[in-house]
């Protein structure tokens, strides 16, 4: 059992107090910086203290991917070099414990860290970051995502849809054809996807003679029961890629465009791959932190691995882009550099360990 012997149980709690006080003094900076920048519009306009407290409790949810990987890094380079200053870590070396066991309270928190991210991505993410687009869109007069440039999509029976914007909040298509045929479409100014109700829609038919379309009917509102929107609104073709749980990027099997299949692709390669710097982190700081060096450079560690860590948060989220636009393959881009950071520390780790 790991919570044996006494050295363990103390590592294992102070290394939990150490999350803990990282975790609320960075949320506690990330509010101060967020208030500063935001403060006049929220306080001017009529919202609510407690929808800016939700606000901001949203806003932990949404960035518990990065808020616990880099509690995970200070506590690593906090607690170890504590006892190792201390000579708490020579004391245990000097008693037969290697530096795997010595290690392995720490690893047992990275991979609970791990599994929180996990379900975080599935059921609290995804709320939250839907909750501070439109808090933002309401209060702080922030742009969402509101417009797409000319999407084309093929629905079930074989027809296809080109609109030119949508309205996440009406649910509403605008400008769209409905492609039924090479010599049969509709054009609809806006179509609600609730409803199925289209205002303003044109009939063209496809003339034998000269092949030139003309108008057959139209209708200032009319119901386009026959079209199966279905096809689109539960295969979440309207939701962004990164405000859904990882249970819908890994069960969508319907991909309307290529551009649809690298986007999910490339966020779930993103949502599986960032759990797993927790664990990446121990695995490189931890030879750096136990060394038996007298002049131990805590700053300059400290320095190299904030560095690093948001060197590497600025290169998952560059594949990302990479692989939404169909440059390299968003598998590759994002699991090959964690892989071959895991080898190199991972040798490292292991040949430290004697």
């Amino acid at each position: 059992m790991i919570f044996a012997k006494i050295w363990e149980r103390m590592i294992f709690f102070r290394a939990l107090r150490f999350i803990l006080f990282f975790l609320v003094s960075i949320y506690f900076v990330y509010v101060i910086i967020d208030l500063s920048a935001h403060s006049g519009r929220l306080f001017s306009s009529a919202t609510s203290i407690p929808s800016i407290l939700l606000y901001y409790v949203h806003n932990l949810l949404a960035h518990f991917d990065l808020f616990l990987p880099l509690s995970m890094l200070l506590t690593t380079i906090s607690l170890l070099t504590s006892m190792n200053l201390h000579r708490e870590i020579v004391a245990l070396r000097m008693g037969g414990i290697s530096l795997k066991k010595l290690s392995r309270p720490l690893f047992l928190i990275s991979f609970l860290l791990t599994i929180c991210c996990y379900a975080n991505y599935e059921y609290t993410s995804p709320f939250s970051l839907s909750f501070i687009e439109n808090f933002k869109e309401k209060n702080l007069h922030h742009r969402g995502k509101e417009s797409v440039d000319m999407q084309i999509a093929s629905l079930v029976d074989g027809s296809k849809v080109i609109f030119h914007t949508f309205d996440p909040q009406k649910k509403e298509l605008f400008d769209l054809f409905w492609i039924r045929s090479h010599s049969d479409l509709w054009h609809i100014k806006s179509l609600s996807l609730q409803t199925q109700e289209g205002k303003f829609a044109d009939h063209l038919v496809r003339r034998k003679n000269d092949n030139k379309f003309e108008k057959k009917e139209s209708y200032d509102r009319h119901i386009f029961s026959e079209i199966p929107l279905s096809s689109l609104t539960n295969g979440n073709f309207f939701i962004p890629k990164e405000e859904l749980p990882l249970s819908s990027l890994l069960g969508q099997k319907i991909f309307l465009t290529k551009a649809e299949r690298a986007a999910t692709f490339s966020h779930l390669s993103y949502k599986l791959v960032l759990p797993l710097l927790s664990p990446l982190i121990l695995l490189s700081l931890v030879p750096f932190c136990v060394g038996f060096n007298r002049n131990l450079r805590i700053f300059f560690v400290t320095a190299l691995a904030l560095f690093s860590f948001f060197t590497f948060i600025t290169m998952m989220d560059s594949c990302v882009i990479l692989g939404e636009n169909q440059v390299v393959s968003p598998f590759f881009a994002l699991t090959l550099p964690l892989l071959f950071f895991y080898l190199f520390f991972g040798w490292r780790f292991l040949t430290t360990n004697k």
